[in-house]
């Protein structure tokens, strides 16, 4: 879009496929943190014109969930996607990649896995029943949502669930679409996806 950019201020998670960074999205409306989700030059290289299909599909599956009205909080909302031309070992790439919002966990970390963790640390115990009840039913809500618009997440797990907040207004948003894919769809890949375990 015209008059929107993007400053990528520093690393902050990495995957098998992508690098995640907390970027500024700058726009004639203001400056907003987002993270972006850049495809690794290996994959690039790996998988040729596919790797675009990669982003693409998880583009689609979030912009799917921004259009409904309203939209679920459940999940995190989709920004803007794109590819970044560079050059690498004399060779010439489009690195495909995806914003969303930005989830800032605070002191007790980002993802589900953070936040138990903190709690079982400070108290010796993870989620109390009220606690683990609001995160299910957060994350059921969540696939719910996603479920309505035709989507399959394929990889669902604590460190792909983020949460904000705190006691009674803590949020639990899924995350992670790059390997979700449209309901009776085909796989990108071909073989078996998801994290084993």
């Amino acid at each position: 879009m015209p008059g929107v950019t993007y400053q990528i201020l520093q690393r902050v998670g990495a995957g098998g496929s992508a690098i995640a960074f907390l970027a500024a999205r700058r726009a004639p409306e203001g400056r907003v943190p987002v993270v972006m989700k850049v495809l690794r030059p290996s994959i690039v290289r790996m998988l040729g014109e596919r790797a675009l299909l990669v982003v693409s599909k998880e583009a689609v599956s979030l912009r799917r969930l921004n259009e409904s009205v309203p939209p679920t909080p459940f999940v995190v909302r989709f920004i803007d996607s794109g590819s970044i031309r560079t050059a690498r070992a004399g060779k010439t790439l489009d690195l495909a990649w995806l914003a969303v919002e930005h989830i800032h966990g605070g002191p007790e970390g980002t993802t589900l896995t953070d936040r138990v963790s903190h709690s079982l640390q400070t108290t010796g115990f993870a989620f109390e029943p009220a606690r683990a009840l609001l995160a299910v039913e957060h994350v059921g809500r969540g696939l719910h949502a996603v479920h309505e618009v035709g989507v399959i997440h394929r990889d669902m797990k604590p460190d792909n669930v983020l949460v904000c907040g705190s006691g009674e207004d803590e949020i639990f948003k899924l995350a992670d679409f790059g390997i979700a894919r449209p309901q009776g769809g085909t796989a990108t890949f071909g073989a078996v996806v998801g994290t084993p375990g």
